[in-house]
């Protein structure tokens, strides 16, 4: 609970689709469980102190890169898409106008 708190209330979890964020957590927690010792640390000494705090950050942006979303696409990639600018004449602006009654 800890290690999912913490990632909620520190921003981690902000690019992770709602429906993709109960699988994210249980494979986070597994991730970490088999790669780190952060799990242990956090169990044996039940204090979240700031390296285990930097190994959680860590820990978690790694595993960021090899999460793929239900969309099946790489959690990396979500925001970084590119588009095409737009041309200037393609681009139209509404007035609004106030009238009394």
């Amino acid at each position: 609970q800890v290690v999912s708190i913490w990632a909620g209330t520190n921003g981690k979890l902000d690019e992770v689709a709602v429906e993709d964020v109960l699988r994210f957590e249980r494979e986070l927690l597994d991730y970490l469980g088999r790669n780190t010792e952060i799990l242990t640390t956090l169990r044996d000494t039940n204090v979240l102190d700031d390296a285990t705090v930097a190994a959680l950050g860590e820990g978690i942006d790694k595993f960021k890169l090899e999460f793929q979303t239900g969309e099946g696409k790489p959690l990396a990639s979500v925001g970084t898409e590119r588009f095409a600018a737009i041309e200037p004449e393609e681009v139209h602006q509404e007035q609004i106008v106030k009238t009394k009654r």
